[in-house]
């Protein structure tokens, strides 16, 4: 094998090796190790909310996905998310003044009830954690099949063996457990994105082809066969969508609840990074020869080769984060419907933790492989899962317009809602198989405004 083959494996086994020794069990009881950790209430909590969006398959393919597919529009992505960011810490503020708890947590909107609403909430969130899992690693291994097929055609028409063998690493990585793991992590991942778009910054800028065409086309020609309305539909539905997303993403709310009094500052500081980190992304899209975002992969280089190794790092940090957050919300919510003691309840808790990295390597596995099948569009299909739940952002924030807040502890209610997020699911997949992936957009504004009235008619008092 040649030897730049062999460095992705070499960089690729000491990264994880180097990770598992930041795994290892938190001192923290079980009770508190999802949600505390010493890194409270500092600036560090900054790398976690940066996490789930710097990232190889989330970040940088998805954005020169979305870049060459709509040209200069996409540009609408990266504003319309740091909106999303700004307007997060606005609501959140509003809503633990209205709570009295400045380190609020999306369940102790229902205090200690039990919410059939919220119980929907968060398996809709562990549903839609899943899919972004599944299709970070399906992007992953399209990558490293990329780089390494241009030598070893098994491995280019094989890619679900590589799904396999991340979630496999990424399931035995996350048994290690606990937020204050997770945010050390995120750290050395942010680091580790910087290099990546440092190594693809020059890589791209030695290209030996003419740099200027390729550029003005990136920024100036959006693919000529998007109609106009569903480039209005794109743009309206986005705001909608990025903006949504970030005001219910679990993850938001554990960083904000636990960097505490310097929630503001953190998360005004990550919306400015992460629109500076997207508007980079979109000018070297320019600079690709290709439409497809992972024909930067295949020049065989020690550039190239660096680059492919730190693929699974990105997608390990995000997937641990993620999945402390959910794992953190499916915790509080789960533990007021259960009516054993006190000491069953932990070893419940405990059992679940234990046996989470088991579903989530199958579910992951599953979607992974139904990506790979499917082939579908990737910055389509991204904003086709994110836009499912935002059906649920009526359900957080009413509270800051409503006396009454009813329609939480509803079964009627929860079960409307939740068909409403299946029912946006399903017709996104169809939309995104059949060709019409640009009109997704349009089921965030339907979405949205579906659940608000389902919500308000549930309600036993109207909005104020």
């Amino acid at each position: 094998m040649n030897n730049i083959y062999l460095i992705p494996i070499i960089i690729i086994t000491v990264l994880y090796l180097f990770f598992l020794f930041f795994g290892k069990k938190s001192k923290l009881q079980s009770s508190e190790r999802f949600k505390k950790s010493k890194y409270d209430n500092s600036w560090l909590i900054l790398p976690s909310a940066l996490a789930t969006n710097l990232t190889i398959s989330g970040g940088i393919i998805a954005s020169i996905s979305g870049s060459k597919y709509y040209g200069y529009w996409f540009m609408l992505a990266p504003i319309s998310f740091v909106c999303g960011f700004f307007l997060f810490i606005i609501f959140h503020n509003k809503l633990s003044k209205l709570y009295t708890n400045k380190q609020l947590f999306i369940s102790d909107i229902i205090g200690d009830k039990k919410s059939p609403m919220m119980l929907s909430f968060s398996i809709a969130s562990i549903v839609v954690g899943i899919f972004l899992a599944g299709w970070e690693i399906h992007i992953a291994s399209l990558a490293i099949a990329k780089f390494y097929g241009t030598k070893f055609a098994f491995i280019q028409n094989n890619t679900f063996l590589i799904a396999i063998a991340i979630a496999i690493m990424a399931g035995i990585y996350i048994t290690r457990g606990g937020w204050e793991r997770s945010v050390i992590t995120d750290i050395f991942q942010s680091i580790g994105v910087l290099i990546f778009l440092g190594l693809l910054t020059f890589t791209l800028i030695n290209l030996t082809t003419s740099q200027d065409s390729k550029f003005e086309y990136a920024l100036t020609h959006p693919n000529n066969n998007i109609k106009t309305i569903s480039i209005w539909l794109f743009g309206l539905a986005l705001f909608i969508n990025n903006i949504g997303y970030s005001l219910i993403n679990p993850n938001n709310w554990q960083v904000a609840q636990s960097s505490g009094n310097l929630s503001k500052k953190i998360f005004y500081t990550a919306g400015t990074i992460l629109f500076v980190f997207f508007t980079i992304v979109y000018l070297l899209a320019g600079l690709i020869p290709s439409n497809n975002p992972f024909s930067i992969f295949e020049d065989v280089n020690i550039q190239t080769a660096i680059l492919v190794s730190g693929i699974p790092l990105f997608v390990w940090s995000t997937i641990d984060t993620s999945s402390v957050a959910l794992s953190h919300l499916a915790d509080d919510i789960l533990t007021k419907y259960s009516n054993t003691p006190k000491e069953y309840n932990e070893e419940l808790r405990e059992l679940v933790r234990i046996n989470y990295p088991l579903i989530f390597l199958i579910s992951v596995v599953l979607v992974s492989y139904i990506l790979n099948i499917l082939n579908p569009n990737l910055f389509q299909t991204l904003l086709g899962a994110t836009s499912s739940l935002i059906v649920f952002v009526p359900v957080i924030y009413l509270a800051l317009f409503t006396k009454n807040n009813s329609y939480l502890f509803s079964v009627k209610c929860s079960i409307q809602i939740f068909s409403l997020f299946l029912l946006v699911i399903i017709v996104s997949a169809i939309l995104t198989i059949t060709g019409l992936g640009e009109y997704i957009f349009g089921l965030s504004i339907a979405g949205f405004l579906i659940s608000l009235a389902l919500i308000i008619n549930n309600n036993k008092e109207r909005i104020d």
